[in-house]
């Protein structure tokens, strides 16, 4: 949210996110940025994730494990709310496992599962 507030250059919300601790705080704080437009963020949104994913796996050792562990698979965001970022599916759900009958477009596990790929060296 905080980069998405630099992208559109709202200086106060995004100082504003960084001061609030949670979560949901920040994400309605990032629904509140100023001059924002929906295609200049779709154009830069995966990017600003992967930056945002490729530093907090290559800073902690613990979660660069976890992700290595994943290799050979294609990682899935579990979310029944989110189908952009997830597959709007909840993970006791057995359509989770069918690409065919996810209805979200799985953007954060295809992130991850790209930033894997490129932590390994892996094409």
């Amino acid at each position: 949210m905080y980069m998405k507030a630099k992208l559109f250059a709202d200086e106060e919300i995004a100082q504003k996110i960084l001061k609030v601790k949670s979560p949901i705080q920040q994400k309605v704080l990032g629904r509140k940025v100023r001059h924002f437009d929906q295609k200049i963020w779709e154009s830069n949104c995966k990017k600003v994730v992967y930056d945002g994913n490729y530093a907090k796996f290559t800073q902690n050792t613990d979660l660069k494990q976890l992700l290595m562990k994943t290799k050979g698979t294609t990682l899935v965001e579990a979310s029944p709310t989110d189908r952009i970022w997830g597959v709007g599916l909840a993970e006791e759900d057995s359509r989770i496992l069918d690409r065919k009958t996810w209805k979200g477009k799985n953007w954060l596990g295809e992130i991850l599962t790209q930033l894997r790929k490129d932590l390994l060296g892996v094409e």
